[in-house]
């Protein structure tokens, strides 16, 4: 984030504008004046909500079982055919993910944790029936910030009540 601060009319703003164009980066502006808070431009401290993230959570899993997914799909073998084992990872995959998207509001935190984890793991014996590749590499990569955000969730568990985030 930049602020921006000087005289009227000297030119703030259409520099901005003219960098993130440069760039090719989005411009997100937000003008202030002698009245704006500051907690408007900076937010605060609320209660974490760990519904929301275990949601969001899910939400990242299901986009990563998805893109292996895609790469399964689009791996053939020498006779141009899609093999036994990518077709066995796409359909275990799309299990995986049909009961972690099922697993709505009405399941406890800890279910819900599971169905990702589930998910998770589903993904990473996914992405070993990928021939070795760079995009398998690539996605490997993406599971282990997942499993360590599902960890960190699941310490927190249920007595997050009384904490609080940024």
């Amino acid at each position: 984030m930049v602020v921006l601060v000087g005289p009227r009319a000297v030119g703030k703003t259409s520099l901005a504008r003219l960098l993130a164009l440069l760039a090719d980066t989005p411009l997100h502006e937000l003008t202030l004046t002698a009245s704006s808070d500051t907690s408007d431009l900076l937010g605060g401290f609320e209660q974490m909500d760990v519904v929301r993230q275990v949601r969001a959570l899910s939400h990242a899993a299901l986009a990563l079982g998805q893109r292996v997914c895609t790469s399964l799909l689009c791996v053939a073998d020498d006779g141009g055919q899609l093999g036994t084992t990518s077709l066995e990872a796409v359909a275990a995959l799309h299990a995986s993910s049909a009961a972690c998207r099922s697993n709505g509001g009405s399941q406890s935190l800890a279910e819900s944790l599971r169905a990702v984890e589930g998910l998770l793991g589903t993904v990473e014996v996914a992405i070993g029936a990928l021939t070795p590749s760079a995009n398998a590499q690539h996605l490997s990569a993406d599971v282990g910030p997942l499993r360590h955000w599902a960890a960190t969730l699941n310490e927190v568990g249920e007595g997050a009540a009384g904490r609080f985030e940024w």
